[in-house]
């Protein structure tokens, strides 16, 4: 019974020591957070971003779970995913892959952004996107689009990498997809969709 009692208090003075050499390092710098790097942010900025991850520096480098902070990113509807590292000595990198509109949908006289797949946001912090004019009337379910035509103009607009060259999409039954560029007085008629 005395061994088992010595080995806890020699036990407890190693945790105890091991805690109290990391918190003298971190206040000395040496394992303290110098520096957040965010990467893969095009809208949102860097400090908008450290400010959701509640990194701060002179914050202990292993003071923090990488889940909740991954999880305060990807709570926010403008970050679709995120991922981060330590990087010895003082430096944390976060990567993000933003989540925001590629474009206004207009149906008569109520618009909408639009994500790439398919979700409708009430209001949203604007980047410069394309409106997409829809020309007949819309199934929307639960905040998403339920035509397959447009779900998929949509979806294909979010893979265009210079999607700010596109001012207006104008999607009519008849007619087909029109497409209005920043730079040209002119429109481009993409194909005819039959329904």
């Amino acid at each position: 019974v005395g061994g088992i009692l010595v080995s806890l208090v020699f036990a407890g003075l190693i945790v105890a020591l091991h805690s109290l050499v990391y918190r003298l390092l971190v206040m000395n710098g040496l394992l303290a957070i110098q520096e957040v790097v965010v990467e893969g942010n095009q809208y949102l900025s860097r400090e908008e971003v450290i400010h959701l991850t509640g990194l701060h520096p002179g914050m202990g480098m292993f003071d923090f779970s990488w889940d909740v902070v991954i999880g305060r990113l990807t709570n926010s509807s403008s970050i679709r995913s995120a991922e981060g590292e330590r990087l010895l000595p003082g430096v944390v990198r976060i990567r993000i892959e933003e989540d925001f509109p590629v474009g206004v949908l207009v149906v008569g006289t109520n618009a909408w952004f639009v994500k790439s797949d398919g979700r409708l946001l009430l209001s949203a912090r604007s980047p410069q996107v394309p409106r997409i004019d829809v020309e007949y009337p819309l199934a929307l379910e639960q905040g998403r689009i339920q035509d397959e035509w447009v779900l998929a103009v949509v979806k294909n607009l979010a893979k265009v990498t210079n999607r700010d060259r596109i001012a207006r999409i104008r999607l009519n039954r008849e007619e087909g997809a029109h497409v209005f560029l920043r730079s040209m007085p002119t429109d481009f008629w993409v194909g005819h969709e039959t329904m």
